[in-house]
């Protein structure tokens, strides 16, 4: 038996549940120990309405709010175990839907305008974004665009100055940065271009004048001028959710740039090392899927991994070739390694005499 085996690959962090019908109206599912688990209402086999999901403990941990067709709205509303609100979704004053979150104490940590993405219930980050100290005075605002920084990210000391002005471009830095003292005197001004420091950043005294330069090329320190032990200064970094980086992604700009690099080099390592040699003995032929989702966790491993297809050595050699992906930097929020998951939707077209 000859056959063409084409392996089609694509890297995603969605996975779409298995659909299971269920009779239009209210629905109620329940823990092992009797306690309501989630409730809400179904019609034409769509989740519809409020729905509710709780603890084992029966205290509730989400709600989330769809319209009548089944489609998500993007009010939703988290509750941690000990019933202090984490994180909600709503209109503000201005009819704008934003993303507000709290701390685990219930104050106001951050908030951030978001928009439906093709109006097909997909929600993003794509406005101005706020977050603030546990006084209550604004630490950050910036603005984003589809998840990606954008425009001019200002941070503020705790008591209320303005302490850096950076400029971003579609998720990395692009342009002016400059570091202010609590008396409003510039202290630090330089250039970024692609998320490295390009030209010269200077150094400026209380007095405003000029007392040390630094000399860049595309990031790499070349010259410094000036007296002094000052060395160059270390701009923060407005994006705080990192994307797991696959080995020779580093360069790679912005957190799109690094998720399209990991695309491409997962694509070629599962084509390279996806057996075909077994499929002429499972009798499939035309298109099959195999559903795999797997979990990057904080050291970088590949862990959790489970695969779904029509055939069982299907799923076996998905899972094994999966398990052969290299240690990958891990995913970071706010500068702390996060587990991160992943899915893998492959489609293999047979075709055979």
């Amino acid at each position: 038996m000859k056959y063409l085996l084409i392996l089609a690959f694509a890297c995603s962090t969605l996975i779409a549940n298995a659909q299971t019908n269920h009779p239009d109206g209210p629905y109620k599912e329940y823990y092992d120990n009797g306690q309501l688990k989630q409730e809400g209402f179904y019609k034409n086999d769509k989740k519809i309405k409020v729905w509710k999901t709780y603890y084992d403990n029966g205290q509730l941990l989400e709600v989330n709010v769809n319209d009548n067709n089944g489609k998500f709205t993007g009010m939703k509303r988290e509750y941690s175990k000990e019933g202090v609100i984490l994180k909600e979704t709503k209109n503000d004053v201005e009819g704008r839907l934003t993303t507000y979150e709290y701390d685990e104490n219930g104050t106001l940590f951050c908030s951030v305008e978001i928009k439906e993405i093709n109006n097909k219930g997909r929600f993003v980050w794509s406005g101005p974004y706020k977050e603030y100290y546990k006084n209550g005075i604004l630490k950050i605002e910036s603005h984003y665009d589809n998840y990606e920084l954008n425009g001019l990210w200002k941070q503020f000391y705790e008591t209320g100055e303005l302490e850096w002005e950076v400029r971003y471009v579609n998720g990395y830095k692009q342009g002016e940065y400059a570091q202010y003292s609590k008396n409003k005197k510039l202290k630090v001004k330089g250039i970024h271009e692609f998320d490295v420091k390009t030209n010269t950043e200077t150094r400026f005294d209380s007095l405003g004048n000029v007392v040390k330069t630094f000399k860049f090329k595309n990031g790499v320190l070349k010259k410094t001028t000036g007296a002094g032990n000052l060395k160059e200064v270390e701009v923060p970094d407005g994006v705080f959710q990192r994307v797991p980086v696959y080995p020779g992604c580093e360069n790679a700009l912005a957190n799109h740039g690094k998720k399209r690099c990991m695309s491409e080099n997962v694509t070629a390592f599962v084509s390279e090392k996806f057996n075909t040699s077994f499929i002429k003995d499972t009798g499939l032929n035309g298109v099959q899927k195999i559903y795999i989702i797997f979990k990057i966790d904080k050291k970088g491993n590949v862990i959790d991994i489970q695969a779904k297809a029509k055939h069982k050595a299907l799923e076996a050699e998905a899972i094994r070739v999966v398990a052969l992906l290299p240690k990958i930097k891990p995913g970071l929020v706010r500068g702390k390694p996060v587990t991160v998951p992943y899915s893998l939707p492959i489609g293999l077209v047979i075709r055979g005499n």
